[in-house]
């Protein structure tokens, strides 16, 4: 099959299609006890962080995600942390007749009411977790102990022996598990059983590598979370030379509130520019960006990312003109870049130009012929 023919397979797949990863690990030297955390979704969806103070009896803690009622993990006062890894099939849980049946996410109960790993893990058996057939959870704590979560089973740092631990996409508790691994868990195992000495630079370099780029599933934000000193290093858009500190405490005082994560960083150029896609003021929307990128070139993100992020929201739109200009105006930038070249062949071939699409597959492919 011919890589323009692939490529066009590929975008029909996405287009119908969204798988949704994440990556997330831990380990402990003694000293220090950090856990890293890529989180990965389709590329136009808004992540939030939402913290919650300390209330009588419940410890205070931050979520983070995309929707409120669906947190994707979190980290409380204590260094109690939490954060699920979706697997590819459902497991069939198993109820228990003798427990209460939870419908809802337990992320928030256990951050509010555990502080250990063996807290959570009492709490947790007194549930049939309802929602959690899909998924298993990475918890770790300030002492360096962790577990992985599923509806029917617990699987504890003290079976594993190991000070380390990463968590993909797949079932560990399978037979066959070693089929369903990937690339991600593993660079993440083999980097830390190499390195004793843990570092926020190491977790950097892990979650940098196995962040992901693909045009419908993309890491949207990661973190590195120090649970002995309530510390987490917030990336964005897998822009890893941006890091936002965030104290928790420090935090928390500030009272209950929603964030959103884009907040923290410089501004997306894409934003700047969307007005004038949306009123299909190109000339203006390109005049706008060259401003901006000599006028106030630190205040704004200008990674090639963000603008083809926002050609593909066009297309889910079926918005094909302002996507295809929007690539456009991002090749302009950025004429070296094979995913620049790729992204704009895709917006032809929403419009079915296909002659055109293929000069600029073939374009994107003599720059990296690794660009399947």
């Amino acid at each position: 099959m011919s890589i323009f023919f692939r490529a066009i397979l590929i975008f029909t797949l996405f287009k119908t299609s969204f798988s949704f990863a994440c990556t997330v690990f831990v380990a402990s030297d003694g000293k220090t006890v950090l856990v890293g955390n890529n989180e990965d979704n389709t590329p136009s969806l808004k992540s939030f962080l939402w913290f919650n103070p300390a209330q009588p009896s419940k410890y205070g803690y931050v979520t983070w995600g995309n929707i409120k009622r669906f947190p994707e993990g979190g980290m409380n006062e204590k260094g109690l942390f939490w954060d699920a890894a979706a697997m590819p099939n459902k497991i069939p849980i198993v109820v228990d007749n003798n427990k209460e049946n939870f419908k809802g996410y337990f992320v928030e109960k256990a951050l509010s009411e555990c502080a250990t790993v063996d807290e959570l893990l009492l709490l947790i058996s007194k549930y049939n977790l309802m929602w959690q057939e899909k998924a298993q959870v990475l918890v770790a704590d300030a002492t360096g102990d962790y577990a992985i979560i599923h509806s029917n089973y617990v699987i504890r740092k003290s079976e594993i022996q190991k000070n380390y631990f990463s968590l993909a996409n797949f079932c560990i508790n399978d037979p066959n598990t070693k089929t369903h691994q990937c690339h991600r868990q593993g660079f993440a195992e083999n980097i830390l059983g190499k390195n004793p000495n843990i570092s926020v630079d190491l977790f950097k370099n892990i979650l940098e590598k196995t962040a992901q780029t693909e045009i419908s599933n993309a890491t949207l934000y990661s973190q590195v979370c120090d649970l002995k000193n309530g510390v987490f290093h917030l990336f964005q858009k897998y822009d890893f030379n941006t890091p936002k500190v965030l104290n928790l405490k420090e935090e928390l005082e500030k009272g209950e509130r929603t964030v959103e994560i884009k907040d923290y960083f410089p501004k997306s150029i894409a934003d700047e520019v969307k007005p004038f896609f949306n009123k299909n003021e190109y000339t203006k929307a390109e005049e706008h960006y060259n401003t901006l990128l000599k006028s106030e070139p630190a205040n704004y993100n200008f990674s090639f990312r963000y603008l083809d992020d926002l050609g593909f929201w066009y297309i889910s739109e079926k918005k094909y003109e302002e996507a295809i200009e929007v690539f456009k105006l991002n090749l302009k930038q950025f004429p070296k870049s094979d995913i620049a070249l790729a992204s704009l062949a895709c917006g032809y071939v929403t419009i079915q130009d296909f002659s055109t699409a293929k000069k600029y597959f073939k374009e994107a492919q003599a720059i990296n012929p690794k660009n399947y």
